[in-house]
């Protein structure tokens, strides 16, 4: 619970975030600020809001604070953050001062890139790509490395004070309300060309590259796009990311080779399918590529395939607490194993 209406519907600032059981409403815990909060995000057991110029991740379990990112300024004014959103582990909020769009890393919250925007004008995240209203025009981002896309000029510089709200999406095509009472559209371009081969992706890196990778399975290469290949230099960890149109109504099977050169040595691949971790996956290796592949349902999705490897093992809170104490019932159960048989030497002796 954030900021809200009471049953009269008068606005009632909060500057607490509160968490109750789905089930029976009990209270669980809450964590107070000394500023008005956002509406909460969830990821991975993770809460996120914004409170002043500080953005704030929970333990989703206990409320236990992770991290705390600060946003500063260089000038007189005092930054303010908005609603955060969390996408594929990064997440995206708008600020009054600092880039206008920042992206953390959820676990950490690392800072990962900035984007100069227009204050007060929320981010909205779709397959790969932030979209944002900078002053009279939207500006496309890509959300992985926040590179420049492409800018759309709004129909009037006049109202360019007023924030645009981004709120559909229909395929190729993102609507927008302007001002009070505008509405528009405006046609999204595909981040990457199409192959004339149906087992043929190409894929964009983040130094502006086209790389080719093959495909096999139920999905072809005119169901596949926007195709980016990121990586993380501190974590040497590697995303593929991709978008699927596909009007089969089925479940299939998708096998994709990667050439090792593209990926960390001594790394290994986890598929999500619309950030949930999909069931039914795996993968193969030789000395030139990995072969990775996954069943999932053929319809409208966002594929991540990350390569990660051991070190890189993200563990919560209760993970953490789960292992200690395994650790610590095994060695009382061998500590009093040896009294056991110490106690039972001497009196063989």
């Amino acid at each position: 619970m954030s900021n809200g209406p009471n049953a009269n519907g008068e606005f009632i600032p909060s500057y607490a975030i509160n968490a109750l059981d789905a089930k029976n409403g009990r209270f669980l815990w809450n964590y107070s600020t000394n500023f008005w909060v956002s509406n909460p995000a969830v990821f991975e057991k993770i809460v996120f809001f914004s409170a002043d110029n500080n953005i704030i991740a929970l333990n989703a379990i206990t409320g236990d604070k992770l991290w705390n990112c600060t946003i500063t300024s260089d000038t007189n004014f005092h930054p303010e953050c908005h609603l955060p959103i969390v996408k594929n582990g990064v997440v995206y909020v708008t600020s009054s001062i600092k880039g206008g769009v920042i992206a953390l890393r959820a676990f950490d919250g690392v800072e990962l890139w900035t984007h100069v925007g227009a204050f007060g004008n929320p981010v909205v995240i779709d397959k790969g790509v932030a979209y944002v209203n900078i002053k009279g025009y939207i500006s496309s981002l890509n959300a992985y490395n926040g590179h420049k896309i492409w800018d759309s000029t709004l129909s009037s510089h006049n109202w360019n004070m007023i924030p645009s709200r981004i709120f559909a999406f229909d395929k190729n095509v993102m609507y927008y309300s302007f001002g009070y009472d505008l509405f528009s559209a405006v046609e999204l371009p595909e981040l990457t060309p199409q192959s004339n081969s149906p087992n043929t992706l190409y894929a964009f890196t983040d130094q502006g590259e086209t790389i080719k990778i093959s495909i096999t399975g139920a999905l072809t290469s005119s169901e596949i796009t926007n195709v980016y290949l990121t990586t993380d230099q501190n974590s040497k960890s590697t995303y593929l990311y991709f978008n699927v149109e596909s009007a089969k109504p089925s479940t299939g099977f998708s096998n994709i080779t990667l050439p090792k050169i593209l990926i960390p040595d001594g790394t290994s691949p986890t598929i999500y399918v619309d950030d949930e971790k999909t069931e039914n996956q795996g993968y193969t290796q030789d000395t030139a590529n990995y072969y990775v592949w996954y069943t999932a349902a053929l319809s409208s999705n966002q594929i991540s395939i990350v390569f990660k490897g051991p070190q890189d093992l993200d563990f919560s809170l209760t993970d953490l607490i789960w292992i200690g104490t395994s650790i610590l019932t095994i060695s009382l159960i061998i500590m009093v194993l040896l009294v056991y048989l110490k106690k039972h030497q001497k009196q063989d002796q």
